[in-house]
């Protein structure tokens, strides 16, 4: 695709006065992966240009606006790719006829971030499109919500597939809010679980702590996830009804994630471990430092490792002995209980998640 103010004499002035003068036909010039990126990193120099002489808001919006245009018929050529030939560019094999080989993202000169989310906003309806090429929405914002609604809908069909599948009988299955449940008391040897971290959720903890007491044979332990955020209020809450007894540090794998209230990167999570009275100290000598196997969110957002699961099981329970997850999700401790030869019962409060946990637990059944 020839561009306005390229070639001998070209400069950044009249590339830029030729973008912002002849935009809409340069958008429609666009038909390969090449000419997308041409014409994005142009209309970028066009905004600075336009910044830097004063050319006004309007001119700066609208280079950002072609910017943006641009970058949605990139997502729509890779899109095509995809559909003509067969899967992601990015995961098409090697072959060694060179002349045979499908492209991959490195041949295009496309990183995976930016094919993503190019194609992740390709994608949406095209009222969408216009408030982000407008500039009315982040492209952050919008890949997030394409993501959501992309996983949503894997969970749902997931679920849909699995929700007539039977579960062993060692494994108890029960959907519903876990304080209203009705369970056995003293009947739990350990709660092993992972509450929401959000503000909005703290009172879940002091009926955590309430329901543990009640459900937990004598001596029995909590361990539960927390975050870092609020575990002054998540203490309050628990020591009302459980004898306080060590905290674990679960080292994270890969990124530290940021947290924005605080502007610290999070290494770490704790596992908080509680016991229901009397006192009793562990038979084991155990290290407090648990170094994670990497978080697994693809069909729920605050899943854990089940790896990590293994050591405090084997350390807490003995085999054939009750594990409860009054917050089964999808269903990792219960699955790692499974493996680990321990009975198990998952509460679960959301109907999807109940029918995905059946999927996995039948699933890993036939392999255990």
């Amino acid at each position: 695709m020839p561009f306005y103010g390229e070639g001998k004499g070209g400069n950044m002035e009249t590339k830029s006065i030729a973008l912002l003068s002849n935009a809409a036909r340069m958008l429609a010039e666009v038909k390969t992966i090449d000419d997308a990126k041409q014409l994005m990193d142009m209309a970028a120099a066009a905004k600075v240009y336009a910044q830097k002489h004063k050319l006004g808001k309007e001119a700066v919006e609208y280079a950002q606006e072609i910017e943006r245009a641009a970058f949605i018929k990139l997502g729509e050529i890779l899109a095509d790719m995809e559909k003509n030939k067969g899967g992601n560019p990015e995961l098409q094999p090697l072959n060694h006829d060179e002349e045979l080989r499908q492209p991959v993202l490195k041949d295009l000169g496309i990183s995976y971030n930016l094919s993503s989310e190019s194609q992740a906003i390709a994608s949406l309806p095209e009222y969408e499109k216009e408030k982000f090429k407008k500039g009315k929405t982040s492209k952050k914002k919008v890949v997030s919500e394409v993501r959501k609604k992309k996983q949503e809908q894997k969970r749902q069909e997931i679920a849909e597939q699995n929700k007539n599948k039977s579960i062993p009988e060692n494994i108890k299955l029960i959907h519903g809010d876990f304080y209203t449940t009705n369970m056995l008391d003293n009947s739990i040897d350990l709660i092993l679980t992972d509450p929401p971290y959000p503000a909005e959720f703290l009172p879940l903890w002091d009926k955590l702590g309430e329901f543990a007491n009640r459900v937990l044979k004598p001596s029995g332990y909590l361990v539960a996830y927390s975050g870092q955020l609020h575990l002054n209020e998540v203490f309050a809450s628990l020591n009302k009804h459980l004898l306080y007894y060590w905290t674990f540090a679960l080292i994270h794998s890969g990124n530290h994630q940021l947290i924005m209230p605080r502007n610290i990167f999070c290494g770490w999570k704790p596992l908080l471990v509680f016991q229901k009275a009397p006192f009793k100290k562990l038979e084991n000598k155990l290290d407090d430092v648990i170094q994670g196997s990497g978080r697994e969110k693809d069909l729920h957002n605050w899943a854990q490792a089940e790896g990590e699961l293994d050591y405090i099981i084997q350390n807490f329970t003995l085999p054939g002995e009750i594990i409860l997850d009054p917050f089964a999700g999808s269903g990792t401790t219960l699955i790692a209980a499974l493996k680990n030869k321990r009975k198990a019962i998952g509460i679960e409060i959301d109907e999807t998640n109940v029918n995905i946990i059946k999927g996995r637990i039948s699933d890993v059944e036939q392999r255990v």
